[in-house]
C-alpha cells in the first residue's frame, strides 16, 4: 500500500507540478548570444618606417609586429610582402633606404597568446584573453617589430607608437590610417 501511495504521489506531482513556462527568457543577458550583431575582429593600417636621416626603410615585409589594444595583447602579425626590386633605393649600412615613402599593409586579426590547450585552465585563460571591443574609441600600441637586414639577419625595433581608432556599431574591422614609425 505504501508503494502504491508513494507511486501515485510521484505521478501526480509529475502531472500537476509542471508548468508550461520553462523559465527561460529571450533577454540579451543569456550566456550565448545568437543575435545578428557583428563582432569586431580585425584592424588594418598602412605603415611606413622613417630612419634617422629622414629616408624610408626598404624591406620585403615587417615581421612580428606586436599590437596591443588598451594595453591588452591583440596580435603578433606580419605585413604583406612587397617586391622591392622596382623601388629606387640606396644601400645603407644595415638596410636599404629610399627618399620615397613606402607603405606596408598590415591586417591584424585578433589572436590570443595561448594556442595549445592541455588543461581546462589553459582554455579558460584563452577565453579571458579574448578582447571584446564595443562601440567607442581605443588606443592601439605598435610595440615592436622585426625586419631582415642586408646580411640576412633580423633586427628588432621598439618604436612604442600609439594611435587612436574608433569601433563603429556592427563593424567587423577598422582602418587605422597611415602610421609612420621612426627608427633611430
Amino acid at each position: 500500500m505504501k508503494k502504491f501511495f508513494f507511486g501515485a504521489l510521484l505521478i501526480s506531482l509529475g502531472i500537476f507540478g509542471c508548468e508550461s513556462d520553462d523559465g527561460y527568457t529571450d533577454s540579451p543577458s543569456n550566456v550565448v548570444d545568437y543575435g545578428n550583431s557583428t563582432t569586431f575582429q580585425e584592424m588594418f593600417m598602412l605603415i611606413s618606417i622613417k630612419t634617422s636621416d629622414s629616408t624610408y626603410l626598404v624591406t620585403e615585409s615587417i615581421d612580428s609586429l606586436n599590437i596591443y589594444v588598451n594595453n591588452q595583447f591583440w596580435s603578433c602579425t606580419n605585413s604583406s610582402s612587397i617586391d622591392t626590386t622596382h623601388i629606387v633605393k640606396t644601400k645603407g649600412i644595415d638596410y636599404y633606404n629610399s627618399s620615397n615613402k613606402i607603405n606596408y599593409l598590415v591586417v591584424a586579426k585578433q589572436n590570443a597568446l595561448i594556442s595549445d590547450f592541455s588543461t581546462i585552465g589553459d582554455y579558460a585563460k584563452y577565453l579571458n584573453d579574448q578582447i571584446t571591443l564595443k562601440d567607442g574609441e581605443y588606443a592601439c600600441l605598435l610595440e615592436s617589430f622585426q625586419i631582415k637586414l642586408n646580411d640576412g639577419t633580423s633586427k628588432t625595433f621598439a618604436p612604442y607608437a600609439y594611435t587612436i581608432f574608433t569601433v563603429e556599431p556592427d563593424t567587423y574591422n577598422a582602418y587605422l590610417g597611415e602610421i609612420e614609425l621612426k627608427i633611430y
